[in-house]
């Protein structure tokens, strides 16, 4: 594939609600921005693949993922990025990313969420080394959460932070149970918003 150096001296890159084509489009785009350190993908669509890797974006610190319906896979091969924010539905994740130790995701009320347990499940296998988990989540999944989350283990997290807007009652019996997954833990915090439904 040819380099393309039209963008070379970006170093961010938001791209909202964008036809990349194919993932072929996409890697030819990210050839030329060789200092791009923070790059967000919002509701992107064509797109079933994505695939950060050496020696594309070798400066990329933070990547976005947010609502691309038609992604399958996020492929990470890259010794810069350290923060990944990720919405959406479940894909396969592959991670060889060793800097990568920031994680932030809502946690949906799907039936599948609540069958899977989706990504959270997923992370001490596939970022074994994550120091900060950012949890977005709704007041229902706290029996979900205290079903499954025995069954893991986080052993570098050391900063967790629970976002969680509850309606009607605040249930938090969860958090007990995730701390004791997380033997290394120095900072939780809980922010709790109550939004009434009328």
């Amino acid at each position: 594939m040819s380099y393309n150096n039209g963008f070379s001296t970006l170093t961010t890159m938001d791209l909202f609600r964008v036809d990349l084509k194919s993932e072929v489009h996409l890697r030819f785009l990210l050839s030329s921005c060789s200092n791009l350190e923070w790059l967000g993908l919002c509701e992107c669509y064509n797109l079933e693949n994505i695939t950060i890797e050496n020696p594309f974006c070798q400066k990329l610190k933070y990547l976005n993922v947010s609502l691309c319906q038609q992604l399958k896979k996020l492929v990470l091969h890259n010794t810069s990025l350290e923060t990944l924010e990720y919405k959406g539905r479940e894909i396969e994740l592959v991670f060889d990313a060793p800097r990568l130790t920031t994680f932030y995701s809502p946690v949906s009320d799907t039936s599948a969420c609540h069958k899977k347990l989706w990504p959270i499940l997923k992370l001490p296998t596939v970022l074994p080394q994550m120091e900060t988990l950012i949890l977005e989540c709704s007041c229902f999944m706290g029996e979900v959460m205290k079903n499954k989350l025995p069954a893991l283990t986080f052993p570098w997290l050391r900063h967790l932070e629970v976002i969680k807007v509850a309606t009607f009652r605040q249930d938090l019996g969860w958090v007990a149970i995730i701390l004791k997954t997380c033997p290394v833990l120095r900072r939780l915090e809980l922010h709790v918003s109550l939004s009434v439904i009328s």
